[in-house]
């Protein structure tokens, strides 16, 4: 299956550091070293909205399952909710001491996770930014936090070399997965939240076994430090992006490289796939956020290739 870049999104003034697809395919948000989060319409890539707010680069972004709202955050040290359809700010989320680098949306909406420079995972209720959790237990910076889709657990990535899952309800750690060589920057679940997938500076893409902890993959392939990964909704690939300027996916199973994506000029920043399978969205240090399609349209089944 061939996969084509289809269009490249314009507006961003610096680096693009993270985007998301809303959940019903129709958009995508991303957030920017320009201090800025933009929506964009998926079908013509029209910039909808540009929200204003964080007075520092943007790291992170995510789109909550109802498709109502929008976290980011920044290394303002902030965490922020805006209302996706007007991008007017609901809500600011102030207790991390550094910069903020990840944010999650819990699948009932209710609740925001963010890793921290402060080597901290937090929670947030989403409506009143009151502080519900703080999750300790890395030794150095969080770059990525993640729910698990039924809300029980997070993933987080960290500086420390480390993965780690966490109870949501209590704050425990459940895991502590070594095996990565450098900086884990990402973690992803599988949409069954069995498996996960994490990127690091030593240029590997790991993939775990949640319940046992044990490594059940490493793909190697990309030529520098891997920044973003994410499952595709089938659960039968993953994309990842990386600073040698490409986005790769692999088919889960073998950890085979199905296809390279090039395109961008500068490191790939942030991945996310659409909801159906069809698309995968890219960010990068050229500015710019591309959208990749199969060439038929339809969801791809690597066991096809």
């Amino acid at each position: 299956m061939v996969w084509r870049a289809t269009s490249c999104l314009q507006g961003h003034a610096d680096t693009v550091r993270s985007v998301a697809w809303s959940g019903d395919g129709r958009a995508m948000v991303s957030g920017s070293v320009d201090n800025t989060v933009r929506t964009w319409d998926a079908s013509s890539g029209r910039e909808m909205n540009c929200l204003k707010g964080h007075a520092g680069d943007v790291y992170g972004v995510c789109w909550s399952k109802d498709g109502k709202m929008i976290a980011s955050c920044s290394v303002d040290k902030t965490a922020k909710v805006w209302e996706a359809s007007t991008g007017r700010e609901l809500c600011c989320f102030q207790g991390h001491s550094y910069p903020v680098w990840g944010v999650s949306w819990s699948g009932d909406c209710r609740t925001v996770a963010s890793g921290s420079g402060d080597n901290t995972v937090r929670i947030w209720e989403a409506c009143s930014g009151k502080e519900v959790g703080c999750l300790k237990g890395h030794s150095c910076s969080v770059r990525s936090a993640a729910w698990s889709e039924d809300g029980m657990r997070i993933v987080s990535g960290s500086w420390d070399n480390t993965v780690r899952i966490w109870d949501a309800s209590c704050g425990k750690q459940v895991r502590c997965f070594k095996g990565h060589a450098a900086d884990v920057w990402s973690v992803s679940w599988s949409g069954d939240a069995t498996t996960i997938a994490s990127g690091s500076v030593d240029n590997t893409v790991r993939v775990w076994d949640a319940n046992s902890g044990k490594e059940v993959g490493c793909f190697k392939g990309h030529g520098r430090g891997v920044y973003s990964v994410c499952w595709s909704g089938n659960g039968k690939m993953i994309a990842s992006g990386s600073g040698d300027n490409l986005v790769r996916i692999w088919e889960t199973s073998s950890g085979r490289e199905i296809e390279s994506l090039s395109a961008h000029t500068r490191g790939v920043w942030g991945v996310s796939w659409s909801g159906d399978g069809r698309a995968i969205a890219s960010c990068s240090g050229d500015n710019t956020v591309r959208v990749w399609e199969t060439g038929s349209g339809e969801e791809v089944d690597p066991a096809s290739e």
